[in-house]
């Protein structure tokens, strides 16, 4: 399961302090299902949340391992919000190179086509609206 984040685009009318939410997204390697949901923060809490909510649950597959970047969402120490969730999962963690995104390639080329197709074709006026 390849996973990634991307912080969105602002809303119709609010600023650049303002905080924004974010995308959390897993694409399986072999069926190429898609997961995804957006969540207030980029925190080890909301991409723990995400693997066990957005992605355990709903998925009908056994989840063996999960396939990331090195941001802090899903890399940190020994008592890592993610990482204890994958571990109580038995779910692996795998990561990229540092500074090659393009191994994660699956995960961000899917973020990119959603912002295409979605995100840039429509303006949002609130996170209830998007």
């Amino acid at each position: 399961m390849h996973l990634d984040t991307k912080r969105l685009p602002l809303l119709k009318g609010q600023k650049a302090t303002d905080k924004r939410d974010y995308l959390f997204v897993a694409i399986d390697d072999f069926s190429r299902e898609l997961y995804a949901a957006i969540l207030p923060d980029k925190t080890a809490d909301s991409a723990a949340k995400f693997l066990t909510e957005h992605l355990i649950d709903p998925c009908p597959y056994l989840i063996e391992c999960v396939y990331s970047d090195n941001g802090t969402e899903y890399k940190g120490s020994a008592n890592h919000a993610f990482g204890v969730a994958c571990y109580e999962n038995g779910i692996g963690q795998k990561f990229t190179r540092v500074a090659r995104p393009q191994t994660n390639g699956k995960a961000e080329r899917v973020i990119r086509t959603l912002m295409e197709m979605w995100h840039e074709k429509q303006s949002f006026e609130s996170p209830e609206h998007r």
